[in-house]
């Protein structure tokens, strides 16, 4: 699926919500993941820690699923973080090992672009986690 299309029907889902029971099982199947997990450097770390209140001693490293961004923070336990369109932030912990599962993330980035239910997204784990520029 492009990112045009999926795009639309993100759109169209957020639009309609009687209509997210049969638009989110077409996001599910689609692979949405167009890179890797890369370290997060310089004045992007930076920014990191600074909007996302994380300690320098953690390694941080991200993953772009679409439009969508999520950092993962190792220090031990994984934290996943992501920033919604609603501008408060998302995080997730898992008790796996890294990579994370691609599952966990796409819930991630579904519930801060507004796809996902707040009960359904505490139901697996994600919770919101502050706001963008507070």
């Amino acid at each position: 699926m492009s990112q045009d299309l999926r795009s639309q029907v993100i759109k169209l889902a957020h639009a309609n919500p009687e209509l997210r029971p049969h638009l989110l099982p077409l996001l599910e199947q689609t692979e949405k993941v167009a890179s890797s997990w890369e370290p997060v450097v310089g004045a992007g770390l930076e920014k990191f820690r600074r909007v996302f209140g994380q300690p320098e001693r953690d390694q941080v490293t991200a993953k772009k699923f679409g439009r969508k961004t999520v950092f993962c923070v190792n220090s031990g336990v994984l934290r996943l973080y992501c920033a919604g369109d609603d501008r408060n932030i998302y995080s997730m912990k898992l008790h796996t090992g890294f990579p994370p599962a691609d599952r966990a993330c796409l819930l991630l980035v579904d519930r801060a672009s507004g796809l996902l239910d707040p009960l359904e997204a505490q139901k697996e784990g994600i919770y919101f986690n502050g706001r963008l520029g507070v």
